[in-house]
């Protein structure tokens, strides 16, 4: 008795004609099928053709349970992921190549633009940031090798100069467990010459190359659900201006980076898009940002380091509430604040405050911007006029920063004056 099912079939013209192939058979396991059967001559005798067949079954046999472990494996994998909650995190990896390089604070900020976290208003004492969950689920998949340490470099910083900080990239091999979700999911990421094999209902898409022409930028309306925008310029990338009807038809656009290229302009077209939460405009040769760009009220990140062309920020930054991170260099980059910088409750990232003469641009303007982190820096401390105005910043209650810098920088401040700044700063609880 045969230790295992014969094949269909009962002798080899009917095998050769019917019988379909194995599903996931190998190229070895062809060939030893081929060999096996070559030798099933007819008028050999029945023995060696059932050895030969229980050679061919066996085989098909092992091959089938390794596609069963490896599928096993997979879901497992998937499951895992879906378990702890890090699936969006690990698509959202599609949207870059992998020799782009970023750093935490990036991806970070991304993840909660995308609205992969409950934004809070203000958090109460005691309750986590988003960020600071950003941050831990960061950390998972590095743990977890989608994403990798690439390098670390210098970081220019005015108010600490030795900074060094750290770049990743996405491992090709950590998240092809995961390829089919990058279409399905709606992510593209194609040079800009493969801008028309796109399909219209794209959500993400990076677009790398230096042929980032006016061609292009038509081909871009056709994505109306487009959620998410990376322009990823090459050497020698000449884009210089973004079309002024572009933003027009991209109202559900909620991030976009123009970072590192040519562009010295935004159209004022850019405040119809209400749903915009993340602007990089970083290292761009910007000179000014359109007054419009304040009725974006959802907007959380903006990113201006390395603009030194730009003139100043907008009049109007007071209406921007929902603002979280704004990045740039403020000592080297402006010269003076916009009004009303204190409704901006919800600043995290601020690099530095330039104390001005009037009531909308004093150090009061502080007072109620409490979730500071980090180096925090305040110049112009001569436009502080008295004991009662420096206590109304409430510097005391901003418990999350490491750092706290006072500046002078007019140096004919008298000596009485200076004597009251440093009672002044007494009073400050600094934390080094």
């Amino acid at each position: 008795m045969d230790e295992y099912p014969p094949l269909p079939g009962s002798h080899l013209q009917k095998s050769e004609e019917h019988d379909p192939p194995l599903p996931g058979a190998s190229s070895s396991l062809e060939m030893i099928r081929t060999t096996d059967l070559e030798k099933l001559k007819l008028g050999q005798p029945s023995r060696k053709r059932r050895r030969a067949r229980t050679t061919v079954v066996k085989a098909s046999i092992e091959t089938f349970r390794q596609m069963v472990q490896e599928l096993t494996g997979a879901i497992q994998i998937e499951d895992k992921y879906l378990r702890t909650g890090l699936l969006p995190f690990v698509t959202h990896c599609f949207l870059f190549p992998f020799n782009y390089e970023f750093t935490k604070e990036e991806l970070v900020t991304l993840w909660i633009a995308e609205g992969l976290f409950q934004i809070m208003r203000v958090p109460i004492s005691g309750q986590e940031f988003p960020e600071d969950v950003a941050n831990e689920k960061f950390d998972l998949l590095v743990s977890m090798e989608i994403i990798v340490p690439s390098r670390t470099e210098q970081f220019v910083d005015f108010l600490n100069p030795k900074t060094r900080r750290s770049l990743y990239r996405v491992n090709k091999f950590g998240i092809s467990s995961f390829e089919r979700y990058e279409s399905r999911c709606g992510y593209a990421r194609i040079s800009g010459s493969e801008l028309n094999d796109v399909p219209e209902t794209v959500l993400y898409l990076s677009v790398y190359g230096k042929s980032m022409d006016h061609m292009a930028f038509e081909s871009m309306k056709r994505f109306k659900h487009l959620r998410t925008l990376f322009l990823i310029p090459a050497f020698g990338s000449s884009v210089k201006q973004v079309p002024r009807d572009l933003f027009l038809g991209l109202e559900h656009l909620r991030s976009m980076n123009l970072s590192k290229s040519l562009l010295c302009e935004l159209p004022s077209s850019i405040g119809n898009l209400k749903s915009l939460r993340y602007i990089d405009l970083s290292y761009t040769p910007i000179k000014q940002l359109p007054e419009t760009i304040c009725n974006l009220h959802k907007l959380q990140t903006l990113k201006l380091r390395g603009c030194f062309d730009l003139v100043g920020l907008p009049i109007g930054m007071r209406k921007l509430t929902s603002l979280r991170h704004l990045d740039l260099d403020i000592l080297r980059q402006l010269k003076s604040m916009p009004p009303g910088m204190g409704n901006l409750t919800n600043l995290q990232t601020l690099s530095a405050y330039l104390v001005g003469r009037d009531v909308c641009c004093g150090i009061g303007e502080l007072k109620h911007i409490s979730n500071l982190k980090g180096v925090f820096c305040i110049s112009r401390i001569e436009n502080v006029l008295n004991f009662k105005e420096a206590m109304e910043a409430s510097l005391i209650k901003k418990e999350h920063l490491r750092k706290l810098e006072l500046r002078w920088t007019d140096i004919r401040v008298s000596l009485k004056k200076r004597k009251f700044l440093n009672n002044f700063n007494l009073l400050l609880a600094l934390k080094s």
